[in-house]
């Protein structure tokens, strides 16, 4: 496989664990919840990068 392709399934199974976590909120704390939601934001702009398709007309 590309590194590109390696990439992207890394990010995708990083936001479904995030997601995951960040939905088990009485759980983990609000400090905890707070943190996940930056890094969960940070993987949703890099997976939008990597996803990106640029139209050549």
């Amino acid at each position: 496989m590309k590194h590109k392709t390696i990439l992207k399934i890394v990010v995708d199974i990083g936001m479904t664990v995030m997601l995951l976590f960040l939905m088990a909120y009485e759980l983990i704390g609000e400090a905890a919840h707070e943190w996940l939601g930056i890094g969960m934001f940070v993987l949703f702009i890099i997976h939008h990068i990597l996803n990106r398709k640029v139209d050549a007309s």
